[in-house]
């Protein structure tokens, strides 16, 4: 016991080791466990889930399609011309004779046999109230008292939708009878002052048997019950009739998703509605072997743990303890090549398999040494290779810009100098000094508020030139003023308007010009009145601009916007750039998108100069 604190201190990273690689082993194993188990239980659920949505289906199925063979039967009943002419002539009379009774048996016998589960057809007058002032059927059945109840306690606003309405079970001395009730509001359908009024109540009684066939052709085992439940809770049909009278006296309705002990046994209850009437249909699922799968692997689990924990802590604690001095020289070699010493070595005294990697790791680290400084240098002379390369290409797309506009300007000078226009070709010789002192200046990027000065000092330069009326509006908030923008890039969106988008047009040219800030990102947008793009040539222009295609448009408008498109791109990255949209004979919208900390580009492109 004195030396234990000898050994703990002696032994901590074993300890450590031990700890830490019994836990990348059984951690994943448990968390892998775990997954399975879940995934078991869900697949367990998904699959039951899913035979109980087909069970449901079928049997709703087969039962709307009984319910809709009743319902049509009642329709050809009820709204039979000589069915309602006999009963009209009935309701004519002052007394109620039998002879109207015998007419109006005949006229209903022959509906009774359409159906085999029609045991009578009842056309009752309520409107009086209780005695019955009229009531025709053919007397194969009486109704019971029950049932008169439940006609005279109709909702008269569900009654006057004019639907087959279901009545669901009745019980009688504590028994559930096997007859209930489809009733239906009749108005007439003979011509003349009777016309669409309501005639009598149509009710067929109706025997429980089909319903009882529909529920026992499921094929349920012996571990699950089918109930049909109506709208009052009471049980229509069951599979399983000792288990529907023991459930009737549960103080709660059942709920999807309840477990509920019957007869000592925990149920799993799903339920779905039942369409065309307000019934439900519930299934009581045997809990125990629905899961009897997963007791097994809830106890199995435990034990196979414990047992691969034990084994993993026995192995650990013994490869460890040869691992440790080693995997410690080696990490602290490790730590001296991190920090940049590649003179670092190994040197063990003795060998065995992890002592064998000495001479690998010293090789190692002579050769990142030598690889390092070659890397080092080669990465020195790719930059430097491309940034000429950057450069150049920015001075070649400076030069496009500024010779395509030098050539346009010097031919309107030759044409005014042949008309002879003194005054305007002084002012035009202006505004093109002033054009050149900014083109001229150093800086790749400058504000904003410059930008526009220019770009209102070239439009008023176009003006001289063709004497054309242009209108040109700009709105930029003053805190974008000060935003940085790469010099001349809109003076070609504006030359592209005229020059493309107004020339064809011939109303008066308008051009607007709109800054905003969107998400940490400049945007600028320049649009005409003029003649807009078809949509081929809009194509191809686009396709000029994204596709990297040598060519621009067949007319030359594409020529400016490339060249802006690459400096954008060049200096910002392929996020930023142009859009351009555009609608025929309607104008043309171009969208400039800049990074609002484009100053950081011009920062990177001053020390790119220097």
């Amino acid at each position: 016991m004195p030396r234990l604190p000898f050994y703990k201190g002696k032994y901590k990273l074993r300890y450590e080791m031990i700890l830490i690689n019994t836990l990348i082993a059984v951690v994943p194993f448990l968390l892998a466990v775990s997954a399975f188990y879940f995934y078991y239980m869900d697949n367990v659920k998904k699959r039951v889930d899913e035979s109980v949505d087909l069970l449901f289906s079928q049997v709703s199925g087969r039962l709307e399609e009984y319910f809709d063979s009743i319902d049509d039967l009642s329709r050809i009943a009820f709204f039979n011309h000589s069915l309602q002419r006999t009963y009209l002539e009935g309701a004519n009379k002052s007394a109620y004779d039998w002879d109207q009774f015998m007419a109006m048996k005949e006229r209903i016998y022959p509906f009774l046999h359409m159906n085999a589960s029609v045991k009578d057809i009842h056309l009752l007058d309520l409107s009086a109230g209780m005695p019955l002032v009229r009531s025709y059927s053919t007397g194969a059945y009486a109704l019971k008292p029950a049932m008169y109840d439940f006609l005279q306690g109709m909702d008269r606003r569900e009654l006057a939708s004019g639907r087959l309405i279901f009545s669901g079970a009745f019980v009688s001395n504590g028994e559930t009878m096997n007859e209930y009730l489809a009733v239906r509001r009749v108005r007439a359908i003979e011509e003349g002052r009777s016309y669409l009024n309501e005639m009598f109540l149509g009710v067929l009684v109706l025997d429980r048997g089909r319903i009882n066939e529909i529920a026992a052709d499921i094929g349920l085992n012996d571990r699950s019950v089918m109930q049909i439940i109506d709208r009052e809770g009471r049980v229509v049909t069951s599979t399983n009739e000792p288990f529907a009278l023991h459930d009737q006296d549960a103080a709660s309705e059942p709920l999807d998703g309840d477990v509920r002990r019957v007869n000592g046994i925990p149920y799993l209850i799903k339920t779905s509605p039942v369409s065309k009437v307000d019934w439900q249909l519930v299934l009581y699922i045997d809990q125990e072997h629905l899961y009897r799968e997963e007791q097994f692997i809830k106890w199995a689990v435990p034990v196979l743990v414990a047992l691969i924990i034990a084994a993993v802590v026995v192995a650990a604690l013994g490869f460890n303890l040869k691992m440790t001095l080693p995997i410690k020289k080696i990490t602290d070699a490790l730590h001296r090549v991190a920090a940049g010493d590649f003179n670092a070595r190994l040197r063990f005294t003795y060998s065995n398999e992890i002592t064998a990697v000495q001479d690998h790791f010293n090789h190692m680290t002579s050769e990142v040494e030598r690889l390092t400084s070659h890397l080092l240098n080669t990465q020195q002379q790719v930059y430097e290779m491309e940034l000429e390369k950057k450069q150049f290409q920015l001075s070649g797309l400076r030069s496009q810009i500024n010779a395509h506009f030098l050539y346009n300007t010097l031919q309107a000078i030759r044409g005014m100098a042949v008309n002879e226009e003194r005054d305007r070709i002084h002012r035009l010789i202006e505004r093109l000094a002033d054009y050149f002192r900014y083109v001229t200046k150093d800086e790749e990027f400058v504000p904003l508020r410059e930008e526009l000065s220019f770009i209102r000092g070239y439009v008023d330069m176009v003006r001289l030139r063709y004497g054309r009326q242009i209108s040109f509006r700009d709105r930029v908030p003053e805190e974008l003023e000060h935003a940085p923008i790469l010099k001349m890039t809109l003076q070609p969106m504006i030359e592209n308007a005229i020059f493309h988008g107004l020339e064809r047009t011939r109303e008066r040219g308008r051009i607007f010009l709109v800054a905003e800030a969107h998400e940490g990102e400049l945007r600028i947008r320049v649009g005409d009145n003029g003649s807009g793009m078809p949509k081929e040539r809009l194509l191809a222009l686009r396709h000029a601009l994204y596709g990297g295609a040598a060519a621009a448009a067949s007319d030359g408008s594409g020529i400016g916007l490339r060249n802006v498109q690459k400096r954008i791109q060049l200096y910002c990255g392929a996020e930023y750039g142009l859009t351009v949209k555009s609608w025929h004979n309607r104008g043309t919208v171009v969208v400039l998108k800049l990074p609002l900390r484009a100053g950081e580009y011009a920062a990177a492109s001053r020390r790119e100069q220097a």
